[in-house]
């Protein structure tokens, strides 16, 4: 079956699985009823010799959970047939009631007869063929203490139950039979022939309770459940595993949801940090470019005031620009604006000193501003310090072309 119907059938435990046991002649006898597709068959006939002790509910209960463990029936809930002494049973004339109603009147009936001296008790009916009902019961503390001895063994006592003494099952090469009611065999409990040999009619006993119980056999019968019995309800163990798996599937979508979120945003970051990186060395070549600017602006600001306010100081740097003597190397200009040009340098002799004065006088000739030694030092390697002054004319007192033509060759020396 698949589908919602699948689904719902997955969720619902169903009782597939019940023995009966009843003790009888020095034997227990074992029962077990299993449900297949086509109804209930019967699956398990056991019996074992039985001596009751003292406490014959707990030898019954260590006996069945013997049989049960051998059968493989471990876990499967019992009913128990309680020995005829332990049962009342009465015929009665019940009016025509529904069907709780009808169960109410019985025991309301059994009760006002005391058959156990007052004490409480489990009843239960049965209609007969010819006509009225046998109502039967039992004391609430012997079903109790059978319950308590099931439990003790581990086994579950689903109920007690009361065999009327005209039943008995028939068996039919493979099934057993009683009036219309039909209880297939399992082929394992066949003969090679296909029948079954070993029948033993005490065995009506063990089957009727677990027959009633899970309605293989004609309802109402002589049962008497501790619990109203379902045979079939929501599997609660079922359930919440499929509580947790679906937990467990959300928390995984959330999880992945999230990771994939968290995956997305390192990306964008990484993209971001991509992004800052480029624009921070844009950043850095635009300020390197701005630097620049401003020094090429500042250093033409500076030509600018170079030769308009000193224009033979202009003059002056473009011949040393183009003056150039073996032996003699110009370390420091020092220029006081309006004044004079102060020139070190070191020259190896003094002939060498006196070539490069030779030429600031031959540029005096011609006009330009003469030079004045106004020190000179031996070291003691044989070198000379030296330092030469160059007077500047008033701007005033130069000729426009003088002018003009220093400004020129302070651009051209610059360049």
């Amino acid at each position: 079956m698949y589908g919602w119907a699948g689904c719902r059938d997955w969720l619902h435990e169903e009782l597939r699985r019940i023995a009966g046991v009843a003790a009888e002649d020095g034997l227990l006898y074992l029962a077990g009823l299993e449900k297949t597709v086509g109804g209930w068959q019967v699956a398990c006939l056991e019996s074992v010799l039985f001596a009751p002790e003292e406490d014959c509910a707990g030898s019954i209960a260590e006996k069945t959970a013997v049989l049960l463990a051998r059968s493989g029936w471990e876990d499967v809930p019992v009913v128990l047939a309680m020995p005829p002494e332990a049962v009342y049973l009465e015929e009665m004339q019940l009016p025509a009631l529904p069907t709780r109603e009808l169960g109410q009147t019985a025991h309301w009936e059994m009760a006002a007869r005391e058959p156990f001296g007052g004490a409480p008790l489990f009843t239960s009916y049965a209609r007969q063929e010819q006509g009225g009902y046998a109502v039967a019961a039992v004391a609430v503390g012997e079903a109790e203490a059978c319950r308590r001895a099931f439990a003790a063994a581990g086994l579950q006592l689903l109920a007690t139950a009361a065999p009327p003494a005209s039943f008995c099952l028939l068996v039919e090469t493979d099934r057993l039979c009683w009036e219309e009611t039909v209880l297939p065999l399992v082929p394992t409990l066949l003969e090679a022939d296909g029948a079954f040999h070993g029948w033993d009619e005490r065995f009506s006993r063990a089957i009727y309770g677990a027959g009633i119980l899970v309605q293989a056999l004609p309802t109402p019968g002589l049962a008497f459940p501790f619990a109203p019995v379902r045979l079939r309800g929501l599997d609660l163990r079922r359930i919440a595993g499929l509580a947790v798996a679906a937990a467990a599937a959300v928390l995984l979508l959330v999880t992945s949801a999230d990771i994939y979120r968290l995956y997305a945003a390192r990306r964008e970051a990484r993209q971001l940090q991509a992004e800052v990186a480029l624009s921070r060395a844009e950043t850095n070549r635009m300020e390197d470019f701005r630097a620049e600017e401003a020094w090429i602006a500042r250093r033409d600001d500076a030509l600018r005031s170079l030769s308009a306010a000193s224009h033979p100081a202009a003059a002056v740097l473009s011949f040393l620009g183009t003056r150039n003597v073996a032996g003699v190397c110009l370390t420091e200009l020092s220029l006081e604006p309006r004044q004079s040009l102060q020139i070190k340098g070191e020259a190896v002799t003094y002939d060498a000193l006196a070539d490069y004065l030779a030429g600031f006088e031959a540029q005096a000739g011609e006009g330009g501003s003469g030079a004045a030694l106004t020190g000179s030092t031996r070291r003691s390697d044989g070198g000379i310090d030296f330092t030469i002054e160059i007077p500047f004319a008033d701007p005033a007192e130069e000729p426009a072309g003088d002018v003009r033509e220093g400004e020129e060759a302070a651009h051209a020396s610059m360049e």
